[in-house]
């Protein structure tokens, strides 16, 4: 007389983990001679809760199933999955038929099987049905968790984490999601109440959802979790949503090119004003400040006059530690008449971009040309304060460089330890924690003679940056708009 051994998965919360299982299980089914007749595979639920894995293993005899299970071997493997899986596991003597019916009707699956204990006997013939009465009641689902939302004009994309069940696995849940506009008096009213479907291809990831045509405005939104035998969990935390109200500006600003523009709260106003350098359509260079008064952009008129650079590229930065924000230029710059490669420090004082024209501070024509993005800020000796490097070619000596320039309390000074840099033009440099130890390092993009090239120097923890052997990019890159990002 045959044995079975029959197991029904409800959940599985780790598939690495019942993988390491499925090895050292087959290894003891093999030892005490099992087959296996079912194992996993596509499967329907004509009744009851559909079961993630069913797997169906055949034995001698019903013994032999037995000393499976309660075999070390058998153990060994059963106890990778312990916290990982809910199932049911039974020993089944001599059946030839098995079917899952929810005989009780209470959305669990039931087994009943059928066979004969002696072949050629009828007098073995048997029916038997194995209730399910794991006991386990069918708790409300988790609320989803990490909601996150995204309005791009009048389209909203929506994501959140999946919710978790008790019984069911998270690809049988729906979710309820609503959205309510707040109204001046802080009141609500509903916008959209929608049912959103399991996405199968967000499996582990995030759940999404886009709507089009929301007007502008303020929003609160909210997500519920839905099990299969539609018990709604508590909603979520309630998210915040803020649509613009996008409007065709009246405003026309003059277009440049070999330009570069850049946006920040000069005069900590809360509003974001812009600078802008280039050459104009007559051909002349030009540098020029708007200030941002209501969402209109007015020329800074009361602003002294600053050098006209393009080619280059400008930061906002406050390099002198006083709380307001200097501007650094690199380029290729006019003044009085006179042009040349510059590199150009503007002092934030009273309302006013200054010159520095510290005695002790770079002078204005020890500046490269290496087009946009070839400077950047970061304190890459950890002494609080912000330190320069630049690249590109001077036209006084039609030479090329990479320098770093060590900031002392607002005066810059070439770092002559820095012998491992090799200059580039057209040149890209940016700082960046490459390797995450809190040392800032150098990556550099441009031209090596005719080749285009990527370096990166890592930070040694004392300020000297050594040449990577490896570099960056695989690619041969002579120059991009480049930006590095902590990942």
């Amino acid at each position: 007389m045959k044995g079975y051994v029959v197991c029904v998965y409800k959940s599985i919360s780790n598939e690495e983990k019942l993988k390491e299982y499925a090895v050292k299980a087959r290894a003891a089914v093999e030892k005490y001679k099992g087959k296996f007749l079912i194992r996993g595979g596509r499967t329907t639920s004509n009744e009851g809760e559909k079961s993630p894995r069913t797997v169906v293993i055949e034995f001698p005899s019903y013994d032999e199933a037995n000393n499976f299970y309660k075999s070390k071997e058998y153990q060994d493997a059963h106890s990778i999955l312990k916290g990982y899986a809910d199932r049911q596991h039974q020993t089944i003597e001599g059946a030839r038929i098995i079917a899952f019916v929810d005989v009780d009707q209470n959305n669990k699956p039931d087994i009943i099987a059928s066979g004969s204990k002696e072949i050629g006997n009828s007098d073995s013939s048997f029916v038997s049905v194995f209730l399910n009465q794991s006991g386990e009641s069918n708790d409300k689902p988790s609320p989803p968790t990490v909601l996150e939302s995204f309005a791009i004009s009048n389209r909203v994309i929506f994501n959140w984490a999946s919710g978790l069940d008790d019984i069911s696995p998270k690809q049988s849940l729906e979710y309820n999601i609503s959205i309510s506009r707040l109204l001046p008096d802080n009141e609500s009213r509903l916008l959209i109440s929608d049912k959103v479907q399991f996405n199968e291809s967000n499996v582990g990831t995030k759940l999404l959802r886009e709507f089009s045509n929301i007007p502008w405005g303020n929003y609160i939104w909210k997500v519920q979790s839905i099990d299969p035998s539609g018990i709604l969990s508590e909603w979520s935390i309630e998210k915040e949503l803020f649509i613009p109200r996008l409007v065709k500006s009246f405003q026309s600003i003059p277009g440049y090119s070999y330009g570069i523009s850049r946006w920040s709260d000069i005069n900590n106003d809360d509003r974001l004003d812009l600078a802008i350098t280039g050459n104009l359509y007559t051909g002349s260079s030009k540098t020029q400040i708007y200030l941002n008064e209501d969402g209109i952009l007015n020329v800074d008129n009361l602003q002294p006059r600053m050098a006209n650079v393009y080619g280059g590229h400008l930061s906002f930065v406050d390099y002198n530690n006083d709380g307001f924000l200097d501007i650094s230029m690199t380029g290729i710059a006019t003044i009085n008449f006179s042009t040349f490669t510059a590199l150009l420090l503007y002092r934030y004082e009273n309302g006013n971009y200054v010159l520095d024209e510290n005695e002790n501070q770079l002078s204005i024509t020890s500046g490269y040309w290496g087009g946009q993005y070839n400077h950047d800020w970061a304190d890459y000796d950890n002494d609080g304060d912000l330190d320069l490097v630049s690249g590109g070619i001077s036209i006084f000596d039609n030479t090329n460089y990479l320098s770093v320039f060590k900031n002392e309390k607002g005066i810059l000074s070439i770092d002559t330890m820095q012998t491992d840099l090799v200059p580039l033009f057209p040149c890209a440099a940016v700082w960046i924690d490459i390797n995450k130890d809190n040392y800032t390092d150098l990556l550099t993009l441009g031209r090596l003679g005719t080749a285009g090239i990527s370096h990166m120097y890592i930070n040694d923890g004392t300020g000297k940056l050594l040449k990577s052997s490896t570099p960056p990019f695989d690619i041969p890159v002579s120059y991009t708009h480049l930006r590095a990002h902590e990942t």
